[in-house]
């Protein structure tokens, strides 16, 4: 489960947030992963996960996989949304991702 203050919510070193035709709701602060996180992204409801990202840092995550028919949104400005630090995995049904700014 992911730790969290009141500005981040961390997906911890060796951790896996998984979020099966579930829903991703932030009203403040941001998500933020280490070099070990893992974020799944799955399911069939055709809705789409907004990770929530400060405007000057990119998400650090091992692996991203997006399964399903489910689409992928970044709300950060900042050049490099995500650093990649293992596999990025998108299944054939499901939506790219909205920002297509990846560092690997």
């Amino acid at each position: 489960f992911p730790s969290h203050d009141s500005s981040t919510c961390q997906i911890g070193a060796g951790a896996t947030l998984e979020l099966a035709s579930a829903g991703l709701t932030a009203t403040s602060g941001f998500l933020a992963g280490t070099s070990t996180s893992d974020l799944i992204v799955s399911g069939t409801n055709a809705t789409t996960i907004t990770i929530p990202l400060p405007a000057s840092t990119a998400i650090t995550l091992r692996n991203l996989t997006l399964s399903g028919n489910r689409k992928l949104a970044l709300s950060g400005s900042v050049g490099n949304n995500i650093s990649l630090y293992g596999a990025m995995s998108i299944g054939a049904s499901a939506h790219s991702i909205t920002e297509e700014k990846v560092r690997c």
